[in-house]
């Protein structure tokens, strides 16, 4: 590939998709939750500045928060997205569902690799949009 004039490389049509459907699902969840996203997940699990290519951070790591959440993985964002489009009894249960999740894994005694992960993990929302399925469901059935 060839360098741009400004002497980085184009992005490549991987790149420039993922960064048109983070755009679409920040707004999907600004319009959902009725504000930013770095506003509605805590501060103290949102995803942290990598410190090395293929590593968390992890919990007592000293690690920056990645604020603009643009820099969040497309992954993490779609979960997101999918999260806020589900009918919780307030956002501050969604808050409370979130950061429990993350609690858990993290005192956990399987070997997940991501086990002391700091921050929110893909695999906490989903285990929060599970359980959230999971209990619509079971009010379905008992009407």
């Amino acid at each position: 590939m060839e360098q741009a004039s400004n002497g980085q490389l184009p992005l490549t049509n991987y790149q420039l998709r993922a960064r048109r459907d983070k755009s679409r699902y920040l707004e999907e969840i600004r319009l959902n939750w009725g504000a930013d996203i770095e506003d509605r997940i805590p501060a103290s699990i949102h995803p942290r500045k990598t410190l090395t290519p293929h590593r968390k951070p992890r919990v007592g790591d000293i690690a920056e928060i990645e604020d603009d959440p643009r820099n969040w993985s497309l992954e993490l964002l779609r979960l997101l997205r999918n999260l806020s489009r589900k009918q919780v009894a307030s956002l501050a249960t969604m808050q409370d569902l979130v950061e429990t999740e993350v609690r858990l894994r993290q005192s956990s005694t399987t070997t997940n690799k991501y086990k002391l992960a700091a921050e929110v993990i893909i695999d906490d929302v989903q285990r929060v949009i599970d359980g959230i399925d999971k209990r619509h469901a079971s009010d379905e059935t008992e009407r």
